[in-house]
């Protein structure tokens, strides 16, 4: 942050959003990197962690909660993967608050807060549910020099009779070892959002932004990749181009999934611009 924003920075002038940031700030922060480093906030089950990696930026973020927090989204499990300056990984906000945004159809007719716009699992055909009972039980948390834990039950927001259980592994080389595991599923499809195409081969996945990229690497026998471009519109009413990956079962998944991401430098690009004249 350079400055106080000010009012007409909230498209929606919220005066909570003002008076609490015209109390919250700090001058002396301005201009000023965030410190390295993880933090754990047991209340909102959120594992946050920044630090620069061969001199890019990089955070790593997930989160538990329950699926009727205030303006809710069906997220629980969700994570962000950020580098150079970029959410490669995302997680997209809020959309455009229009007729029915906060209404009975708000996870099934508005993309942003639905569960089909973050990066958590699909099971038996299901979507994650809403509600105070859909919760992310935090079964373990732990942190050390070498990176952190965070492992998940995520069952009461899935189908009854099966069970799913996410657990990440993030380690200080900006490397993530995601692990989902489901008991009584048939079928499942993971998803990974991103504002950046992925260019998927054989048993890869890859985000490349101007300065950094992310690389996703599963079993290519087991998973069946689709990329779907959603053109949309965002919270301010600006254009927006969201890009899914879908990795679609291809045998029951009985035992566990691994998916491994590891954060990459990569040759710096210019911002695109006006196409020449």
């Amino acid at each position: 942050m350079a400055a106080t924003p000010g009012f007409d920075a909230d498209p929606c002038y919220r005066w909570a959003h003002l008076s609490r940031t015209l109390a919250w700030t700090d001058a002396a922060i301005f201009d000023s990197t965030h410190p390295e480093g993880t933090s754990w906030l047991p209340d909102l089950g959120w594992l946050v962690d920044r630090r620069r990696v061969n001199g890019t930026h990089v955070v790593f973020a997930a989160k538990a909660g329950h699926n009727a927090e205030p303006h809710n989204h069906n997220d629980l499990g969700h994570f962000i993967l950020y580098a150079g300056g970029e959410q490669l990984l995302a997680d997209l906000g809020a959309g455009e608050y229009r007729a029915g945004y906060f209404g009975p159809e708000r996870y099934t007719a508005f993309l942003y807060p639905s569960a089909q716009a973050h990066s958590v699992p699909t099971v038996n055909g299901a979507p994650q549910a809403e509600g105070p009972t859909a919760t992310a039980a935090v079964l373990h948390q732990h942190t050390d020099t070498s990176g952190s834990q965070l492992s998940l039950d995520l069952s009461t927001a899935y189908p009854p009779a099966v069970g799913v259980r996410r657990t990440f592994h993030w380690r200080n080389n900006a490397t993530l070892t995601l692990t989902d595991a489901f008991g009584g599923a048939d079928e499942v499809e993971e998803l990974f959002i991103s504002r950046v195409t992925p260019v998927c081969r054989p048993g890869t996945a890859t985000w490349t932004g101007r300065s950094a990229a992310v690389s996703l690497h599963y079993a290519p026998d087991a998973w069946h990749p689709t990329v779907d471009r959603l053109d949309t519109i965002a919270h301010g009413g600006e254009p927006d181009t969201v890009f899914r990956l879908r990795l679609r079962s291809l045998h029951s998944p009985t035992t566990s999934a691994d998916f491994r991401f590891a954060v990459n430098q990569c040759p710096r690009r210019p911002p695109p611009g006006p196409p020449p004249a």
